[in-house]
């Protein structure tokens, strides 16, 4: 009966530990560097980022690009970026207002994780601080920090390292590859002897292929592709009055892309992937994903501009110009050879 009872006993008190929200940082964090809380618990309802809260000492005070994950039923990534101009000293991540479950009865009480800004300045900024791709290839933008012009080693964990050079200030993209699964995984930065990281998790289909190998972009693009699609462009067409879209083709080519590598495999909604859909009057910062509900935008969307729309108008007003030219010209001109024609007849 005692054992019966002990094994009854360490079954509710691990039960209790299991539903019990936790929250798992690091310790320290420097200015500019990619904060990443783990939130783990039983939750009665899904938390929301207006339950995260950050605290310096007692007072409140914001970090730079927060947001909130959900990765299963009982797990969030709470990310966000240490400002650089943040005062050191002690500071604490807060979960207000959640219910969860402990043991049979839920609870609503805060709960706090305590860690401290350093009096130091990292020397890479990353953002996202953490990522969820929704294809197998993912831009993470890098800036300099550093007063002077240095050199960063970058890899994916488990993958060979990468050098990117960025002035003081400068800000560049990476784009790297994943093959897929359900992981997390770190991208670590090294310049020197300091090394940051950030977050990545992957959720998608696994699919076979060689070691990637990662590209460094300048702002987004290829230098030697932006400077060939420079020199291709369009046909005068297309410049005049539109029907060129670059922007569909690539997002095109792109999905195209993804579909090619996932072998066809089932596709999930964009609430599932955690992406906006955009609007007829939108377009999307990043190449649109294939969703099973519609195409999905892993970026920001933004309103379209009226260049395309511009360009046709001046293109149609031209023509008909040239048109109205061309009736006045031969009208005048036939008009004055019947006058001649005329004359001569008289005479």
């Amino acid at each position: 009966m005692k054992k019966v009872f002990c094994a009854f006993f360490i079954f509710i008190v691990l039960f209790s530990i299991v539903s019990a929200l936790t929250i798992e940082t690091n310790e320290a964090y420097s200015g500019g560097e990619s904060f990443i809380g783990v939130v783990s618990g039983n939750f009665y309802n899904s938390i929301s980022l207006s339950n995260i809260k950050f605290y310096r000492e007692n007072s409140l005070t914001e970090f730079e690009e927060m947001s909130l994950s959900k990765i299963d039923e009982n797990t969030y990534i709470v990310s966000a970026t240490v400002p650089t101009g943040r005062t050191p000293g002690n500071y604490s991540v807060r979960i207000i207002g959640a219910k969860y479950w402990v043991g049979e009865e839920f609870r609503e009480d805060s709960v706090t994780k305590e860690f401290i800004v350093l009096d130091k300045i990292s020397f890479v900024k990353v953002s996202p601080p953490f990522k969820i791709p929704g294809n197998y290839t993912y831009d993470l933008s890098l800036m300099n920090l550093n007063p002077l012009r240095i050199n960063i080693s970058y890899n994916v964990e488990g993958y060979p390292e990468e050098v990117i050079s960025l002035n003081s200030g400068e800000l560049k993209k990476i784009n790297l590859v994943n093959y897929g699964g359900t992981k997390f995984q770190k991208v670590f930065y090294t310049f020197e002897n300091e090394t940051y990281s950030s977050l990545v998790y992957i959720n998608l289909p696994e699919i076979e292929g060689e070691p990637y190998s990662n590209e460094t972009f300048y702002n987004g693009t290829d230098p030697e592709e932006e400077e060939e699609n420079e020199t291709n462009g369009g046909n005068w067409w297309e410049i005049i009055f539109g029907g060129g879209n670059n922007e569909s083709e690539e997002n095109n080519l792109s999905n195209n892309t993804v579909n090619n590598m996932s072998n066809n495999n089932d596709l999930r909604t964009c609430s599932e992937l955690g992406f906006d859909i955009c609007t007829n009057e939108e377009k999307c910062e990043e190449s649109l994903i294939d969703g099973k509900d519609a195409q999905c935008c892993p970026g920001n969307c933004v309103p379209k501009t009226e260049e395309s729309s511009s360009w046709s108008t001046i293109g149609w007003i031209l023509l008909g110009a040239a048109a109205l030219f061309l009736i006045w010209f031969f009208f005048f001109k036939f008009s004055k050879a019947r006058r001649t024609s005329g004359a001569l007849l008289k005479r």
